[in-house]
């Protein structure tokens, strides 16, 4: 957790308790002591002004509220290493899910820093939640694969309908780094 989220939620500790405090000597008064009534309203407002910066996410997911819902077939990758990956390791199993997903087939295709295709496929599901329009997947990419950047490029499309796309305009896309590792031994 970063320094900057245990001072947010500090905060809205030492906020709760002092909501609970004036909840209490306003109590007591019944209701009558305007300035208490007014601190009052001015801390409910912060501490649902925080919590809603703790919802909001951060993550890559896109920010979601009543007014503000999640969009059609958003791809969200949450690979091991973060955006440098290290090769010979498990950074090169790409972990990821769709949510609202509207398609049956969805697939992707994997550009060196050239703009050159190295891999294509379908996204095949480990997990599907039909219920909450869920769909988790996994990508492994080959071990083969060089040091170097990289675009994995995201399709609403099947496999067999890529090669009509444009593979430079993906409706999602993730870039990343995959590094040596100096700990692998080669032979």
């Amino acid at each position: 957790m970063m320094r900057r989220d245990i001072i947010s939620f500090v905060n809205l500790l030492f906020l709760s308790a002092a909501f609970i405090l004036i909840s209490f000597l306003l109590h007591f008064t019944c209701g009558t002591h305007t300035r208490l009534l007014s601190a009052k309203l001015r801390l409910g407002a912060l501490i649902i002004n925080l919590t809603s910066a703790f919802s909001s996410g951060g993550d890559g997911a896109p920010f979601v509220s009543c007014y503000r819902q999640l969009p059609r077939d958003h791809i969200y990758i949450k690979p091991k290493g973060g955006a440098r990956l290290r090769q010979g390791t498990e950074d090169l199993i790409l972990q990821g899910r769709i949510e609202n997903g509207t398609r049956n087939a969805y697939s992707f295709v994997l550009l060196d820093n050239e703009n050159n295709e190295v891999i294509h496929g379908e996204i095949e599901f480990s997990c599907v939640d039909k219920e909450s329009s869920i769909k988790e997947f996994e990508i492994k990419l080959p071990e083969s694969l060089m040091p170097g950047d990289y675009i994995l490029g995201f399709f609403l499309i099947s496999e067999a309908e890529l090669k009509y796309a444009d593979i430079r305009n993906p409706h999602r896309r993730f870039n990343f780094s995959l590094i040596s590792n100096p700990d692998k031994v080669s032979d």
